[in-house]
């Protein structure tokens, strides 16, 4: 079984950094950066990875962002889909704030004084450290602009998803996420009713705050399903 590990809205994977260093190197883990497959929509960067993946027991990873590209791909590959852990995600408009996200203008997601003191208030409910923070704004940089402005755009037309899932499904959520409503978290489990939610005190970049917890409970999922394969 292969995990993939799909990025945020920065769409590089950077940030996936501290959850890899604590994942047994014995996994077969891919990371994905978004700008690299082919598509600007969720559907189209699905319908990418399904055509390189279409025969690959999946075990899929998705932050935030890459939420509704988890939710197609399950509706592309079915039962070849075996799980899913959602990082303080989505697969529907995550706030009121979201629908207006891509009018978020290109110097607000640089590194400033206000931007970082904005970042770790939105981001990180006002608990990230510094470092933490620039981390996010570093990996930003390293991001297409254009791809990133169009992944805004992105989120801003998600609608209500129409079909139902039955597989198994554990959601990450944060105490204090301030991009992901719990209007949000339960779209999530009405599409996926096997959905098992576990949650860390903390804001919404959680994957970067507490990545031994994360990686922990990515770790158990796949145990559980390894351990009733077995049996």
């Amino acid at each position: 079984m292969k995990i993939i590990l799909l990025p945020g809205l920065d769409g590089t994977g950077m940030l996936f950094k501290g959850i890899l260093k604590v994942l047994p190197k014995t996994l077969d883990i891919q990371v994905f950066c978004l700008d690299e497959l082919e598509g600007d929509s969720y559907a189209k960067k699905a319908q990418y990875l399904a055509e390189h993946l279409q025969s690959t027991e999946l075990f899929i990873v998705a932050e935030s962002y890459s939420g509704p590209i988890a939710y197609e791909l399950c509706n592309l590959l079915g039962s070849n889909v075996k799980q899913i852990v959602f990082l303080a995600s989505f697969i529907s408009a995550p706030s009121l704030l979201s629908r207006y996200a891509y009018l978020i203008p290109t110097f607000a997601l640089q590194a400033s004084k206000l931007n970082i003191w904005l970042l770790n208030k939105m981001g990180f409910a006002g608990l990230g450290s510094e470092s933490q923070v620039l981390d996010v704004f570093k990996s930003i940089s390293f991001a297409n602009k254009a791809k990133l402005k169009s992944r805004l755009q992105n989120i801003s037309r998600l609608s209500k998803p129409k079909n139902l899932h039955a597989t198994p499904v554990v959601y990450i959520k944060p105490t204090n996420d301030l991009l992901v409503n719990k209007r949000a978290v339960d779209e999530v489990k009405s599409v996926f009713n096997n959905t098992k939610v576990v949650t860390i005190f903390g804001g919404h970049f959680i994957a970067q705050t507490h990545p031994l917890e994360c990686a922990d409970i990515i770790k158990r999922a796949i145990d559980e399903y390894e351990t009733t394969q077995y049996f």
